[in-house]
């Protein structure tokens, strides 16, 4: 315990939870979405590019989530430049297209997400119903309906 007090890095990291809620937060988030990806990898339901897009779209969403004083701090230390490289895209598309491109990808994750949780009886047919409206899934009051009364549709 001795070490934990004395050292600052690791007394900046431990006090980060209480000083920047909301990244720690946006962090948990990264890192749960990046797993699930990888499952959806392995399974073959995500492409090896789609992975990509969607890693660099993670890393875009620490970006947007960095606490101020990180990100003073990374300036100096040169970090946030690979912080940005890891966030950029390689050019396969038009600069333009990238980010609807890497927000279809994030919603496709979402989607097998919600799915999964809906099959596995770990989520109820109302949240099933409004996850996907948050996805901008299904647009239709018919299917909200069924899916609020716990019909099952087809995804």
């Amino acid at each position: 315990m001795d070490n934990l007090i004395t050292s600052p890095k690791m007394l900046r990291t431990l006090s980060n939870r209480k000083r920047n809620p909301e990244f720690e937060e946006a962090v948990r988030e990264v890192k749960l979405a990046h797993m699930y990806a990888d499952k959806m990898l392995a399974e073959g339901r995500l492409t090896q590019k789609e992975a990509d897009h969607f890693e660099a779209h993670l890393y875009g969403k620490l970006l947007e989530a960095l606490p101020v004083d990180d990100f003073h701090r990374m300036m100096e230390d040169g970090s946030l430049e690979d912080l940005r490289a890891l966030a950029g895209y390689e050019g396969d598309h038009d600069a333009g297209d990238i980010e609807d491109i890497r927000n279809e990808i994030y919603r496709k994750v979402q989607a097998d997400a919600l799915d999964e949780a809906w099959i596995e009886g770990r989520v109820d047919s109302k949240y099933y119903a409004e996850g996907n409206r948050e996805i901008e899934r299904y647009h239709d009051e018919k299917t909200d309906n069924r899916l609020a009364d716990g019909v099952k549709v087809s995804t």
